[in-house]
C-alpha cells in the first residue's frame, strides 16, 4: 500500500488502473490503519469515500460506463443523455471558495459531488457553480443528475 500522500496530490486514472492491476492500494495513514483492521491483505482495500461513490454510480440504471480520470474525477457514459464528468469534494461545508478551488484543480467537469454526508452546500457555493456552468450536488441528488 502506498501511504502518506499529500492532501492536494492527485493521481491520474491511468496510475490508479496500474495500481489496481498490481494489487496495490493507496491512501493516507488512516487508510492503512483502516485497511489493516479489515484484513491483512491490503490489495483489496478501497477508501470508503471512493467505494461509496463508485457503488452509487455502478448501481444506477442509466450508467453504461464509469471511467476514473483521476482520484477525484470520474467520467460517466450514460445510456440516455450525454456523458458527465463528476468531481468529488469531501469538504464538510461546500462554500464558493471550495467550488472555485475544485474547479481550478479539476476542470473541466459538469458536476461537483459533495461526498461528506455531514455539513451542507452554501447558497454562495450554488451561485458560484452556476457562474462556472456546473452543478453542485449532495449524494442524494446524484441519482437525479445521472437520470437526466
Amino acid at each position: 500500500m502506498i501511504v502518506n500522500i499529500p492532501t492536494r496530490a492527485s493521481w491520474t486514472g491511468e496510475a490508479l488502473e496500474k495500481l489496481a492491476a498490481e494489487g496495490i492500494a493507496f491512501g493516507k495513514m488512516y487508510d492503512l490503519y483502516r485497511g489493516l483492521n479489515q484484513d491483512d491483505n491490503l490489495s483489496n482495500y478501497q477508501n470508503p469515500e471512493y467505494y461509496f461513490v463508485e457503488r452509487i454510480i455502478d448501481q444506477h440504471r442509466n450508467v453504461a460506463l464509469q471511467e476514473r480520470r483521476s482520484d477525484r474525477v470520474y467520467r460517466i457514459t450514460r445510456y440516455v443523455g450525454p456523458a458527465l464528468v463528476i468531481a468529488l469534494s469531501q469538504d464538510y461545508e461546500v462554500t464558493a471558495d471550495v467550488v472555485r478551488t475544485v474547479y481550478a484543480d479539476h476542470a473541466p467537469f459538469d458536476v461537483l459531488l459533495k461526498t461528506n454526508p455531514y455539513g451542507r452546500i452554501s447558497q454562495q457555493a450554488r451561485e458560484a457553480a452556476d457562474k462556472l456552468g456546473i452543478q453542485v450536488v449532495e449524494q442524494d441528488e446524484l441519482h437525479k443528475v445521472l437520470a437526466s
